[in-house]
């Protein structure tokens, strides 16, 4: 266990949670990988290799089958998080605007009704702008032998109906289906940034009580009994009870109460709070890994590893699914 590993790749451009369960799959099916877990909602992939010395050739292999199920994703190592954001901000900008100008074309066909073939040139144009992504991940997935995705099901979709000259319902669909992705994109952006947010409530040093004064350390270094020092505005880092002092905490990033709760000698408090005014000296009970905002994160962080039974089973049955009705059609 010692050896043990934790890598974490950021795939930008993933838009799929079940392209993300194939993914998942994958990687842990790698020799040396003892778990891999993707969390579709912060887009990110979570490797624990058993051997650090075979940490780069996993990682690798990672990559490659991020690669082969989906082309689009580009993988990085999770470190630039403002990039990130910026990144995603301008890429829904895109979206938008290619949306906008495939539904004035679109529109401004239906109102004109030209003749064959400027009628056939306007619906195609717009099906170009909207759909030209979809098609062309299509290809590329079929490429790599990833075949029933919902990009090749929208671009057969689309292209029967246009070869049966109902023109507007394949621009439609398709103009509909760019316009559900910005919107699912832009849920998934607020709920990663509402995690983000709770992750701020970590605490980043802890001021403990010595002989010699006060010293700062990391929380992950406070042992149970020690005496730590909380000043006005500093967050609790760990739990514990209160030995000197008496204030009011900011318990509403942990309860959602707006109200300050009022400590006293011998009451608990938790990590996370903060100090409002007076300065306190509480009692470590609990290490950091221990404590409630620990647990807390912890959570968070390892929801989406938890898969439920349906929805395992959902992803397998759509595997056999999804090719019987295309065939069938």
């Amino acid at each position: 266990m010692e050896n043990v590993l934790k890598k974490e790749l950021k795939l930008n451009g993933l838009n799929c949670a079940n392209c993300a369960a194939k993914i998942e799959k994958e990687v842990n099916n790698i020799d040396g990988v003892q778990k891999a877990n993707v969390d579709f909602i912060s887009k990110n992939l979570v490797i624990k290799i058993k051997n650090k010395n075979n940490a780069n050739d996993i990682i690798n292999s990672a990559i490659k089958i991020v690669g082969k199920i989906r082309p689009d994703v580009i993988v990085t190592v999770k470190e630039n998080e403002e990039a990130d954001k910026e990144d995603m901000e301008e890429d829904n900008k895109k979206d938008l605007i290619k949306i906008g100008i495939s539904f004035v074309i679109f529109l401004a066909a239906n109102i004109l009704k030209l003749p064959e073939p400027y009628n056939f040139i306007l619906f195609f144009t717009s099906f170009l702008i909207s759909g030209y992504e979809v098609i062309l991940k299509a290809i590329k997935n079929i490429l790599h032998g990833n075949v029933f995705d919902e990009n090749f099901l929208m671009t057969i979709a689309t292209i029967g109906a246009f070869s049966i000259k109902q023109y507007p319902e394949a621009v439609a669909v398709m103009i509909f289906y760019d316009l559900g992705e910005y919107f699912e994109d832009k849920a998934v952006d607020h709920s990663r940034k509402s995690i983000t947010s709770l992750m701020n409530i970590k605490p980043s040093f802890a001021n403990i009580k010595t002989e010699n004064g006060i010293k700062t350390i990391s929380p992950k270094e406070v042992k149970i009994g020690d005496l730590v020092v909380v000043k006005p505005g500093e967050k609790v880092p760990v739990d514990g009870k209160v030995a000197e002092g008496s204030s009011f905490m900011d318990t509403s990033a942990l309860t959602g109460e707006s109200v300050p709760l009022g400590v006293n000698e011998g009451d608990a408090v938790l990590s996370g709070f903060i100090n409002k005014n007076g300065l306190i000296v509480f009692k470590a009970e609990k290490e950091f890994e221990d404590s409630t905002v620990s647990k807390i994160l912890e959570l968070v962080q390892n929801a989406g590893s938890k898969k439920a039974k349906t929805e395992n089973f959902i992803t397998s049955f759509a595997k056999i699914y999804t090719p019987v009705v295309v065939f069938l059609a």
